[in-house]
């Protein structure tokens, strides 16, 4: 519960500042995966280091929401960008075919059936960390630093709301729900995390600006170097 009044409120102040934004849809898309999406790998790895191994059972299950809400979420808002909503056919396709929001899907499948053999689970594990690698690899070889220059006020407001605003709310949704202080921890670091390298892959499928999403994955990672280890501190 938690996890989902987070998304829709951010999602909320997304959506009432895109008529003062004045963008396209191109750039809006981008502004919106850019200030609401999570880097899983970093918020899994911070909890693993920082706290419990009960900390870490907690961040499997907000990663286990926040993935496919957050997929579903950003394919609506290319879709209703695009007017798809007017025709509900390319709307469902676009996420029936979303490989993110499959992904999740067979992982659930699998774990429900039990898994993989062991074979087959070191072979695809193997294979599994590539993903953060080339994602990055993706990222920097479409990066454009005269883009980066010239992203202006959307790279930085997106920035202030993902890295700052995010967990600010993310605080209050854990005191206004009372959840113990472990979870509030764990909810807290996961709303601090940079925006995830996926955004940019999205971005390229489904006709988003693929440079500015590159600027912005890479500006909020710079950022987060700084705004992390304050939300961090805050957190003892």
């Amino acid at each position: 519960m938690a996890v989902l009044i987070l998304l829709a409120l951010v999602s909320g102040i997304c959506l009432l500042v895109k008529k003062p934004l004045g963008v396209g849809f191109a750039a809006y898309t981008s502004f919106y995966q850019g200030s609401m999406r999570f880097n899983t790998f970093v918020a899994l790895a911070t909890t693993s280091a920082l706290l419990s191994a009960a900390g870490l059972v907690i961040a499997a299950i907000i990663a286990a929401v926040i993935i496919p809400v957050l997929n579903i979420l950003c394919v609506l808002v290319f879709a209703s960008e695009k007017g798809l909503f007017a025709n509900v056919l390319p709307t469902l396709k676009a996420l029936a075919t979303n490989p993110l929001i499959l992904a999740c899907f067979a992982g659930v499948l699998l774990n429900l059936l039990g898994g993989l053999p062991a074979t087959l689970s070191a072979t695809l594990g193997l294979l599994g960390q590539m993903a953060l690698p080339l994602g990055l690899l993706s990222v920097g070889a479409a990066l454009d630093l005269r883009a980066l220059r010239s992203s202006g006020r959307l790279l930085y407001i997106s920035s202030a709301i993902k890295l700052l605003l995010f967990p600010l709310i993310a605080w209050g949704v854990a005191y206004g729900l009372q959840l113990s202080a472990l979870a509030s921890q764990v909810l807290i670091i996961f709303a601090a995390m940079p925006t995830a390298t996926s955004a940019y892959i999205l971005a390229r499928q489904l006709g988003g600006d693929a440079p500015l999403m590159a600027a912005i994955i890479t500006a909020q990672t710079l950022f987060a170097m700084l705004t992390i280890p304050l939300v961090l501190l805050f957190l003892r």
